[in-house]
């Protein structure tokens, strides 16, 4: 598939299925507020109507960012493209996200850039879905003819048997992500690694040899 109809299917969800789940949300919240209104029995079962709703707006909207690079990356780059999304992501996961980055002038090819923003949108998500994280650190520093990406969070963290289970795909919370992270690692000869945190959480960490930027 390439860029063109990607951007065409995730513009049809974002203007059909999207939308009308939106309309949904807000019709939900409205008639939320009458049922506490009027003190009625209905209230937890519109309640839970409404957070599958928003559940099913955020898978979508997950969906429509996999097959639709941002209009920012497009055209700035992977940095000013981190920075905006960071800043969105202290918004939309509640999160404490710093950045440390060597510069605005990141020598980043469009490929690997691309491959970054996939794998920082992937971290943020499982991140916020699993982790139970407060903070969120994302770093970026040349290391060894490379460059090395990480995602650190304070989260919970991964013992060393999940660590393990992990590796062998055998790990149903993790493995779906590891899997899509690994392989757009592996299309610029790079490697993903998941360690433990040295005061707790996980560390996404990518490391890609300044060869694959030639």
């Amino acid at each position: 598939m390439n860029e063109q109809e990607r951007h065409r299917i995730a513009d049809r969800l974002r203007t059909g299925p999207a939308q009308a789940l939106a309309n949904l949300v807000a019709d939900l919240r409205s008639l939320l507020q009458l049922a506490r209104d009027q003190h009625s029995d209905w209230e937890p079962f519109i309640e839970a109507m409404l957070r599958e709703a928003e559940d099913g707006i955020e898978a979508l909207r997950e969906i429509i960012e996999d097959l639709h690079l941002p209009l920012l990356f497009r055209d700035l780059g992977f940095v000013p493209w981190l920075q905006d999304f960071v800043q969105r992501s202290r918004e939309r996961y509640n999160l404490d996200v710093a950045v440390e980055i060597p510069g605005d002038n990141l020598a980043l090819s469009p490929e690997m850039g691309e491959v970054f923003l996939r794998v920082v949108q992937e971290a943020m998500r499982n991140i916020y879905k699993h982790a139970q994280a407060s903070q969120v650190f994302i770093r970026i520093r040349p290391e060894n003819n490379g460059i090395v990406l990480e995602i650190e969070d304070n989260g919970l963290g991964i013992d060393l048997s999940e660590l393990s289970r992990v590796y062998t795909d055998l790990h149903p919370k993790f493995t779906h992500g590891i899997s899509f992270m690994g392989s757009w690692v592996a299309r610029i000869n790079g490697e993903l690694s998941i360690l433990r945190g040295s005061e707790g959480g996980t560390v996404v960490r990518v490391y890609v040899p300044y060869s694959t930027l030639e």
